[in-house]
């Protein structure tokens, strides 16, 4: 799998992690694919690289990123409200039985 180049990986993370994240990590550039081409596409023009024109599509990519991440996250707190209820059904049932 290639990595866009808008993609950095954490410096306080080992590499060993990427295996896991990698689904998680094309998920996110497959959302966000517009975003990131728009980004590769204004750094391909060099002067505007380096005079700011392409901050408003490194702005567009970071909202992009951050929704993704947000959405993400509320999908896992529904999951592990699911998994504390389902565990906690388990021990009152365990607790009914003696």
């Amino acid at each position: 799998m290639r990595l866009s180049p808008v993609f950095h990986w954490p410096s306080h993370l080992p590499l060993c992690l990427l295996g896991n994240i990698s689904r998680f990590v094309s998920e996110t550039l497959i959302v966000c694919k517009e975003f990131i081409e728009a980004l590769e596409a204004c750094h391909a023009e060099t002067w505007a690289k380096w005079t700011g024109g392409c901050n408003q599509a490194k702005v567009d990519l970071n909202n992009c990123l951050k929704q993704d991440r947000f959405d993400q996250a509320a999908k896992n707190r529904e999951k592990a409200k699911e998994r504390r209820e389902k565990t906690q059904n388990a021990l009152r049932e365990l607790h009914e039985e003696k």
